[in-house]
């Protein structure tokens, strides 16, 4: 059985029938149940189950592994909203826990997914979480559908 990639899905406005397609596929077992995409040059993988997606690092970038992420490390977690989706993203810094923050938006065709929310900012060589700016330069994700060898 194929899946339609979930970009797709949404664009074509077949949600209901990409998550009763996923449920489907799950049960059999032999289709892939996620999505890969490309995020700032770490490949990330989408899972999406009833309703629910998480989106996390299947490979890092090595710039990455000094601020705690490896594969596995969940970037997203959120839901389906309309066309798009609406959720929790998280920042990374070396020695701190994830600081989380509220994202949104579409898929916007091309196998391109955006989600925007006020990112947090941490005080000068601490953790402390001192504001939010939709500025940082994590306000703005970025996943492009990833097609080929990494």
């Amino acid at each position: 059985m194929n899946l339609m990639p979930f970009s797709r899905a949404i664009r074509a406005g077949a949600l209901s029938v990409l998550m009763g397609i996923s449920a489907s596929a799950m049960g059999a077992g032999a289709a892939r149940a996620y999505d890969l995409y490309d995020h700032n040059g770490s490949l990330m993988r989408l899972d999406e189950r009833g309703g629910r997606v998480t989106i996390r690092y299947e490979e890092p970038k090595r710039s990455l592994y000094k601020h705690g992420v490896r594969p596995g490390t969940v970037l997203f977690e959120g839901r389906f909203q309309g066309r798009g989706l609406a959720g929790v993203a998280y920042v990374f810094r070396q020695g701190c826990q994830p600081a989380a923050y509220n994202v949104a938006g579409p898929a916007a065709g091309g196998g391109v997914i955006y989600l925007s929310g006020a990112a947090p900012i941490r005080a000068k060589g601490s953790c402390r979480v001192t504001g939010y700016s939709e500025r940082s330069g994590n306000a703005r994700l970025v996943f492009e559908e990833f097609h080929g060898d990494y």
